[in-house]
């Protein structure tokens, strides 16, 4: 029984760990989708940017050449200028002149050169180099920076594959320390269960079944002085087949009393039934008590012929009589018989008493389901007798 437990335990696990894995898998490759998304959509933008790059490096030329188309206008005109000047100013200012016009143009040409490269660093980056400044901001080239800029914005392959494969290792580590954990748990449980704590545990059961399955003295047990008040019972639900007959006349139907309540056989049939769902009984116990607990008793479903428990008690109440012709007694309490519970259910006192009786009395309010009769196995009553000066 133990191997066969710790098989379908060890089965189970195993099962739970393929579904891991299983749900694992996916996941991955789920993420591993979504990443080859995002690289094709980076790979886009990387594209549209080398584009817009190219786009500028063109509109960068086309300034550059209209420029130098001014600055060869600039000079022409410079060039005119000094040969009137020569013709009204002849000699000493012609280098000047020369200086001049070399110093103007360098200046056009830097200005210009530095105006491009603003735009083009300001369309690429935006206003950050702008906002930065400095001389620093406009050394570095514009291919570096962009590939600076993409390399923080973007994550190569094999450095994604590499992360992955990361987090793979670290799950998979978890599953199996998870595995190993739960293994010598189990271990350790099964090491601390010896042969002799299982010696232990089926005597401790065998010697609750060899004491009336309770462990508790019932005073209402008709062998131990405990009697019915036949006077004070329900009818009793009498069968429609004769047991015995003559010439088919019925002579005798079975029918059990209501002494059968109060005995220990509670073999199949072996019952005391009345008529409906609602019935009382009235039993003088073998002695006076303080009553503590009581136990109502019904075959097992799985030894009735129908598979249920229909005519078994469900809700039922008990009371405390100081004599035989007291109608109402005390109540000590109202309980419910669970037709998929024990055979054997016990039930501790519900109400507060200090009071001690000699005669119980038995309400059943209801059944589980039978129309026409309520069958009572056994009902038990425990407590602490009574001595002489006090319980």
């Amino acid at each position: 029984m133990t191997n066969s437990h710790e098989f379908v335990v060890s089965q189970e696990a195993a099962v739970d760990d393929l579904a891991r894995l299983i749900h694992l898998e996916r996941s991955v490759a789920a993420l591993w989708e979504q990443v080859e998304a995002g690289g094709q959509r980076a790979e886009q933008r990387h594209r549209e940017v080398l584009g817009l790059y190219a786009d500028l490096q063109q509109q960068s030329g086309g300034h550059e050449a209209s420029l130098s188309l001014q600055l060869e206008f600039l000079r022409t005109r410079l060039d005119e200028e000094r040969m009137q000047s020569e013709q009204v100013r002849p000699g000493t200012h012609q280098d000047l002149d020369r200086g001049a016009n070399c110093s103007v143009s360098c200046q056009i040409s830097e200005q210009v050169s530095a105006q491009v490269r603003e735009e083009l660093q300001t369309l690429v980056y935006g206003n950050r180099l702008r906002v930065r400044g400095g001389a620093s901001a406009h050394a570095a080239s514009p291919q570096e920076s962009l590939l600076q800029w993409l390399s923080r914005h973007y994550v190569s392959g094999p450095d994604l594959q590499a992360s992955l494969a990361s987090l793979e290792l670290g799950l998979l580590q978890n599953i199996s320390w998870q595995f190993k954990q739960r293994h010598s748990e189990d271990t350790a449980w099964k090491a601390a269960v010896t042969l002799k704590d299982v010696h232990v545990i089926v005597e401790d059961a065998l010697r609750l079944f060899s004491q009336d399955k309770t462990g508790l003295a019932d005073y209402a047990l008709e062998s131990g002085g405990g009697s019915i008040l036949s006077t004070r019972c329900s009818e009793t639900y009498e069968t429609k087949a004769a047991l015995l007959s003559l010439f088919g006349v019925p002579l005798w139907f079975f029918s059990q009393s209501p002494r059968a309540v109060i005995q220990p056989d509670v073999h199949l049939g072996n019952c005391w039934a009345f008529k409906g769902s609602k019935g009382f009984l009235v039993i003088r116990l073998s002695m006076r008590i303080l009553p503590t607990a009581f136990s109502l008793e019904h075959i097992p479903k799985a030894l009735a012929p129908s598979g249920t428990l229909r005519s078994a008690p469900r809700d039922f109440s008990v009371y405390g009589l100081d004599d035989e012709r007291q109608e109402r007694g005390e109540l000590l309490g109202s309980y419910t018989y669970d037709q998929d519970g024990e055979a054997v259910q016990t039930f501790a006192i519900a109400e507060d008493c200090d009071q001690t009786f000699q005669i119980i009395e038995v309400q059943v309010l209801s059944n589980w389901g039978h129309l026409e009769y309520t069958c009572l196995y056994r009902f038990r009553v425990h407590g602490t007798p009574v001595k002489e000066g006090g319980p």
